[in-house]
């Protein structure tokens, strides 16, 4: 047996409550840290659902621990029958190991990500060409160049230090990204 064995077990049954839509269970397999960010099971399944996030295989390709602590990283198959990759922290409490945090993403969302944290880090840099580089011709029209970019960002004064946000999928598969910018 696995030292990590104990990890993956949990991190197993988190996600079989999850495809099976108990989110009871899934809900208490998880710390108090969780259930500040999700306070209720009804805004577990609605994060789930809406997200299109619901598990029906999984794997993991990255187990560790320290003290009470655990990770696991691995790829996951959704209902919708889409890939993605999944993370999940761990805590050990009274000699069980629940979930302290986790993340199930898309391969979609996994790239628009990507594309997001570039465009953000290319505009930290004010590498505008970069940046300018990333946006479709949508935006191209609207501003023409990496000068424009440029000009914009220092005339607004929105050059970004910090960021988070959520991504979405419309029903024609175009991507949006919205939240905050420091």
């Amino acid at each position: 047996m696995f030292a990590t064995s104990g990890v993956a077990d949990a991190g197993d049954k988190f996600m079989n409550a999850l495809k099976s839509r108990d989110y009871t269970v899934a809900w208490s397999l998880c710390t108090e840290e969780v259930h500040s960010d999700i306070p209720t099971v009804k805004d577990l399944e609605t994060m789930i659902t809406q997200q299109q996030v619901e598990p029906v295989e999984w794997s993991y390709s990255s187990r560790n621990i320290e003290n009470n602590e655990g990770e696991l990283a691995g790829s996951v198959t959704f209902a919708n029958k889409t890939t993605g990759s999944l993370s999940f922290v761990l805590r050990k409490t009274e000699g069980t190991w629940k979930i302290r945090g986790f993340r199930l993403r898309s391969a979609f969302a996994t790239e628009v990500n990507r594309v997001a944290e570039s465009f953000l880090v290319a505009l930290k840099r004010s590498d505008y060409a970069a940046a300018w580089s990333l946006c479709d011709q949508a935006v191209h029209s609207d501003v023409p160049t990496p000068e424009a970019l440029s000009t914009m960002i220092r005339t607004l004064e929105v050059t970004p230090a910090t960021w988070s946000y959520d991504i979405t999928k419309s029903a024609d598969d175009a991507a949006g990204v919205q939240g905050n910018v420091m």
